[in-house]
């Protein structure tokens, strides 16, 4: 399975599939909300989720722990920029 995540001035955009996109979903940037949340099962992974209006979208599944703290981490700072308009060719 491959998951892109695009993040741009407007819209954060997943892509899920094999070879090519099956399944995209999609959300305001300014409404997405990153979410790691601890499994009530010691041994179970973290769940990393970006969420909108009650619904979302599971990513990064096949991470380690440390991957995936390190991605929800990189989502966070990435959605929260608020120079996209300067940095726009």
């Amino acid at each position: 399975m491959r998951e892109v995540i695009s993040v741009n001035a407007e819209v954060v955009r997943v892509e899920k599939g094999r070879r090519k996109p099956q399944k995209h979903w999609e959300c305001p940037r300014a409404w997405a909300r990153i979410s790691l949340e601890r499994s009530p099962i010691a041994w179970y992974p973290q769940r990393l989720a970006i969420a909108f209006q009650g619904r979302q979208v599971v990513i990064g599944r096949f991470l380690n722990e440390e991957e995936r703290c390190a991605l929800a981490a990189e989502l966070e700072q990435v959605i929260r920029r608020d120079d996209w308009q300067e940095n726009r060719a």
